[in-house]
């Protein structure tokens, strides 16, 4: 069909033809256009061959010792492996968190030890408010004793 298409274009613009090659079915199309469609035994058939030649290819990889030797060996390295990197990765992860349990109970001793140094601190001020205070009133009271005793002195 695009080969008319192809000629006609050529002859619309007037051009020499040449001998355009005639492209020739493949054997695939000839014999999917003549086949014919199947009975139902046919089918069977066919079905039943096909069965039969692959359980003949699996009874012969199964005789083959040699082949399945390898493929239990390359398992096996294969679990190997994985029980190793897996091993490796236990191993790591219990490395972070004994880090990571030795990091918090250094920062609960460090908030420890702030709270009681901020304690300390608050006790330290609250006894220098209570001797300041008390201070102040001696302070206060030795003043008014000394006024008190000038006035008299003054007085006499």
């Amino acid at each position: 069909m695009s080969n008319s298409a192809a000629l006609a274009r050529k002859r619309r613009a007037n051009m020499p033809q040449t001998a355009a090659p005639i492209p020739t079915p493949t054997n695939q199309a000839t014999a999917s256009g003549n086949r014919v469609p199947l009975s139902i035994p046919q089918l069977f058939q066919l079905v039943e061959k096909r069965i039969i030649s692959l359980e003949e290819r699996f009874k012969e990889t199964n005789t083959d010792n040699g082949n399945n030797n390898i493929t239990e060996d390359i398992l096996k390295d294969i679990t190997t492996r994985i029980n190793d990197n897996e091993q490796k990765i236990i191993e790591e992860y219990e490395s972070r968190f004994e880090i990571l349990a030795t990091q918090l109970n250094d920062l609960k001793e460090v908030v420890l030890k702030l709270q009681m140094y901020t304690m300390d601190v608050n006790k330290v001020l609250l006894e220098n408010q209570t001797v300041l205070t008390t201070n102040d009133v001696l302070e206060t009271i030795q003043e008014e004793i000394d006024s008190s005793v000038e006035v008299n002195d003054n007085e006499s």
